[in-house]
């Protein structure tokens, strides 16, 4: 707490330096600062996921950001502000106009490292500065806007930081702030390694097909990853490519029936999703390519496989 205090003073001192005046949050009450993580980055994914991060990094982020890559992974925060000494008729300071560029100059990201306790400074994204940021029912508006991990700058260090948004302002003489939920914490990481890239994929890449060729190059260091195998060979089965879809479909047949995915915490024939059924359609399907030749997809019930 000492150290938000020391850089909301900080801030405040800056801002006043640039001439800004306060904004209207003097009139007391309640201002809420609502925390939740969007797409949850890292689950589902399989243990080792975790058991990975934790050795790697010393904890198990709530998000990862993908050096180098663009993602949907987001970090929200919901504004809102009442006016406690009228309960029954309170009213926000901003009306159903407030834009982007009058909320954004009042509040900074901070970022701490979880393991050295440093802290970094950041702005929040620019966007459109006339963007309405209010909005509401009866008289009764309120602020409502996200902000996203990947506008806002991660140090690539391998450190894990904690993301919290402060006012630049201190706001305790007039306003009781509340943060709810945990603030989240993040990890930039850019992918070095075969590990790190079947990581990307198992905690993003699956929700963005990233395309044949990111699967293949994963493939020739982890042969029998199921996830990445069930997506080779289907692209190739809709190819039409008899030796490809051979190929994969063997290998994607031998994963599943002897559990070679060292990486899945899904075993053949107990576990949902992978029954004998769906093992006799790989071979069916390798028919329909290599004796029928062509692809005959209405043939099978569509299926979700949990790998």
């Amino acid at each position: 707490m000492k150290t938000r205090i020391v850089i909301i003073v900080v801030l405040a001192m800056i801002l006043t330096q640039q001439g800004m005046g306060l904004p209207p949050f003097n009139k007391g009450g309640d201002l809420y600062l609502r925390f939740s993580s969007g797409h949850p980055n890292t689950i589902p994914s399989p243990h080792w996921v975790e058991d990975s991060l934790v050795a790697r990094y010393g904890a198990m982020p709530d998000c990862i950001k993908w050096h180098g890559n663009i993602d949907t992974s987001e970090a929200r925060i919901s504004i809102s502000f009442s006016n406690r000494d009228n309960w029954d008729e309170f009213t926000y300071w901003w009306g159903d106009s407030l834009k982007w560029g009058q909320v954004r100059p009042y509040f900074r990201a901070l970022l701490t490292s979880m393991s050295t306790g440093d802290t970094l400074i950041r702005e929040l994204p620019v966007r459109d500065p006339n963007e309405i940021v209010s909005n509401g029912d009866r008289g009764k508006y309120w602020a409502n806007f996200a902000v996203e991990i990947k506008d806002i700058p991660i140090p690539n260090d391998e450190k894990i930081w904690t993301l919290d948004i402060v006012p630049v302002i201190d706001l305790a003489d007039s306003v009781n702030v509340h943060y709810e939920n945990p603030l989240p914490s993040i990890i930039c990481i850019e992918r070095k390694t075969a590990l790190d890239s079947l990581l990307w994929f198992y905690t993003f890449g699956e929700y963005d097909y990233p395309g044949i060729e990111y699967e293949l190059e994963v493939l020739r260091s982890f042969p029998y990853v199921k996830l990445l195998l069930s997506g080779s060979f289907y692209h190739y089965y809709y190819a039409e490519n008899c030796d490809s879809v051979q190929y994969y479909g063997e290998r994607y047949f031998e994963s599943l029936i002897n559990n070679l995915d060292e990486f899945s915490d899904v075993s053949y024939p107990n576990d949902t999703g992978l029954d004998s059924t769906h093992v006799a359609e790989i071979r069916e399907m390798m028919d329909d390519i290599c004796v029928d030749g062509y692809a005959q997809p209405d043939k099978y019930f569509p299926r979700t496989f949990i790998f």
